[in-house]
């Protein structure tokens, strides 16, 4: 499953760079319907909607500091699983070894399994 998310996440952004690429190249404005719908190139140096505009170290910083905070939560999450399982395999552990500790004072003791 996660194989797929990659490859459909890797083909999507190859497809819009392409698409980027070639609007950059060939779209400069194209009337398809005067008047009612046209197509123009236009950059957007900021985030949505042109905000922050001409701050690009701004818009850097703030996507690093959210990638590494998504790279926090997703190991925090992994940590606390491997944890989880670690504890579960402790308790097993532990259980065996209860059990043979009661079957070595029941031989030496009792003198029966």
């Amino acid at each position: 499953m996660k194989n797929k998310i990659t490859i459909t996440s890797l083909f999507a952004f190859f497809i819009d760079q392409i698409v980027k690429l070639l609007a950059a190249s060939c779209l400069t404005s194209i009337s398809l319907i005067p008047g009612f719908f046209s197509l123009i190139y236009a950059k957007n140096e900021g985030v949505a909607f042109s905000m922050f505009w001409g701050n690009r170290w701004f818009i850097i910083i703030i996507s690093i500091l959210l990638i590494l905070f998504l790279i926090y939560t997703i190991k925090k999450e992994y940590i606390e699983k491997l944890i989880n399982i670690i504890d579960k395999d402790c308790e097993k552990i532990e259980f065996v070894k209860d059990d043979d500790t009661e079957e070595i004072v029941d031989k030496d003791k009792k003198k029966i399994v």
